[in-house]
């Protein structure tokens, strides 16, 4: 919960929710009743990542292993994303399905770099890879 205001920044960021399925502004009671859910139960992995004790983004793993991602604002721009997911990737020991908004080069790019699969195009692209391990 240390990380609840930071997180709910992050998603509320003006281009965070333009390149989100639900670009919808949060609120934060709703955002702090989804995080409670989340640390309570076994079915999502959230992870934050650091360095040097800096927080530079987020990277979730749903139940059904849909994985999503945001980089701090004024951390964009300096591969931090590509190594979120590619720890997180690696990690896995499932199939793990990223959707994509067509006009979001970066994480676009980044699926592409780590050898996720497109398999459906549209508004959302849909990219899979399959376990590593």
């Amino acid at each position: 919960m240390d990380d609840a205001g930071r997180l709910f920044a992050w998603r509320n960021d003006p281009d965070t929710r333009a390149n989100s399925r639900n670009g919808d502004e949060i609120r934060w009671s709703d955002h702090l009743q989804w995080l409670r859910g989340v640390l309570a139960g076994e079915s999502v992995r959230l992870y934050v990542a650091e360095e040097s004790g800096v927080a530079l983004g987020t990277c979730r793993v749903d139940a059904d292993g849909e994985l999503s991602w945001t980089v701090a604002p004024e951390h964009r721009g300096k591969g931090h994303g590509r190594e979120m997911v590619k720890l997180v990737a690696e990690e896995s020991n499932r199939l793990l399905v990223a959707e994509i908004k067509s006009s979001n080069l970066a994480s676009l790019k980044i699926v592409q770099e780590l050898g996720f699969e497109k398999v459906a195009d549209g508004k959302m692209t849909r990219w899979i890879r399959q376990s590593s391990k």
